[in-house]
């Protein structure tokens, strides 16, 4: 398992992809999005902008934590994809969804990047 897996996503994640002896273990009832913070700092100043309202701001995920950790250590040929393990018990008493839907902020202009493309470009 990995210890603050909810602390700071990414550096969690570069740290057990380099230490061998870490199975990457992530839950598959939890679906949300994964933000570069970097992407959030461009947008703000279009975000400034916007009317009143509520919005959604951040990557859109359509795949649950442990798929779209997956996809990206594939994508990457990264052999930590065979150290990876699904979470089944985290919060399979109440499957969570936090994803956001983003139409109506890409409507306004303001577009971020998936948070698989985020995470591929963060790691490589």
């Amino acid at each position: 398992d990995l210890p603050n897996q909810h602390g700071h996503f990414l550096a969690t994640l570069k740290e057990a992809i380099a230490d061998e002896s870490k199975t990457l273990t992530f839950p598959i009832h939890d679906r949300r999005g994964l933000t570069d913070a970097a992407d959030v700092v461009k947008n703000l100043p279009k975000a400034l902008k916007l009317p009143g309202g509520v919005w959604n701001f951040g990557s859109e995920n359509d795949k649950n934590t442990y798929e779209t950790v997956k996809s990206v250590l594939e994508e990457l040929g990264l052999e930590a994809v065979n150290r990876l393990q699904p979470n089944l018990d985290a919060f399979a008493d109440h499957p969570r969804d936090i994803s956001m839907d983003l139409a109506k902020l890409t409507g306004a202009g303001i577009t971020f990047p998936t948070s698989r493309d985020a995470l591929l470009q963060a790691l490589k």
